[in-house]
């Protein structure tokens, strides 16, 4: 072990890899899906240098969505030869545990704190910039959108931290009743600030494209709201949708409201008491404006 990575990653990432000679190694990121690792030709902390390696070690994850190291590569170089700012893919592994290996974006994410409405809005212009990426036609094997776990033995269930069960019973429903819609554009999967890299105040980096795929864009708005709603509030979710739909002549459709929070159920699991203030509200409003009553 060098660090916290085996021997078993190094020695792939040194045969694999047309790069300097790879001497330390860390983890940025272990446990949940998949483990993120730094691979650096010397002794410094920083992305110069760096190789970041994801390995897919949840075995029960990979069972579920098997798809998804391979989907990781093919929509991360889709979203580099769309010219946005993304890692280059430099080699991968599927066999055993798999290993994606990619360059490593200056920047990091920034603290919660320090989310303003300067940030909320360059958030909205790299949305955009996703989302003017149109999708090939054919689709070919690349995947279009349902909401997470929508095809997957996991169901999301009305969660313990409510005290609104029955607004999360109507919105499984319609949930349940998902009927996907043409793809428009291409989409992250998974927007929110955790995946977006800025040096100071400029976005530097887009990160993290295991889920990608090609939907409506008001899947990704839908998934940063209600990340902003939780972290933030409503005043912080409401800028950045402003600032997306911006001259566009159009409004947010809450049905992806339902769609993107719902989804996201089973991973939510606890919740802080105002987190679930907060969730609870967001699925309100989201039904009260489709018209739709709380069971």
């Amino acid at each position: 072990m060098v660090g916290s990575v085996s021997d078993d990653v190094l020695a792939w990432a040194r045969a694999a890899l047309d790069t300097a000679p790879l001497k330390t190694a860390s983890c940025l990121k272990a446990g949940g899906s998949c483990d993120i690792l730094q691979l650096r030709s010397d002794e410094r902390a920083s992305m110069t240098g760096s190789v970041i390696v994801r390995r897919y070690a949840d075995r029960e994850w990979l069972d579920r969505e098997p798809y998804l190291p391979a989907n990781e590569v093919r929509m991360t170089r889709f979203a580099h030869a769309a010219d946005l700012p993304v890692p280059v893919i430099l080699g991968c592994r599927m066999h055993a545990t798999p290993l994606v290996a990619m360059s490593a974006l200056p920047g990091s994410p920034v603290a919660t704190r320090d989310i303003d409405r300067e940030l909320l809005e360059k958030a909205a212009e790299a949305a955009r910039a996703i989302h003017a990426v149109r999708p090939p036609d054919p689709l070919g094997d690349y995947r279009s959108y349902a909401p997470h776990y929508f095809h997957t033995s996991v169901k999301p269930q009305c969660p313990d931290w409510s005290q609104m069960p029955g607004v999360w019973t109507s919105a499984i429903a319609i949930y349940e009743a998902f009927q996907p819609a043409s793809p428009k554009a291409l989409l992250h999967r998974d927007f929110h600030f955790g995946n977006l890299l800025f040096t100071g105040r400029h976005l530097s980096g887009i990160v993290d494209w295991v889920t990608a795929c090609f939907g409506d864009p008001q899947a990704d708005i839908s998934h940063m709201r209600w990340n902003l709603m939780m972290s933030h509030g409503e005043e912080a979710m409401s800028t950045f949708s402003k600032a997306y739909y911006a001259g566009q002549g159009s409004a947010h459709d809450p049905i992806w409201d339902v769609y993107a929070l719902t989804g996201a159920l089973p991973d939510l699991t606890t919740l802080t008491p105002c987190e679930a203030r907060r969730m609870d509200a967001f699925m309100a409003r989201a039904l009260a404006t489709l018209g739709t009553p709380a069971r």
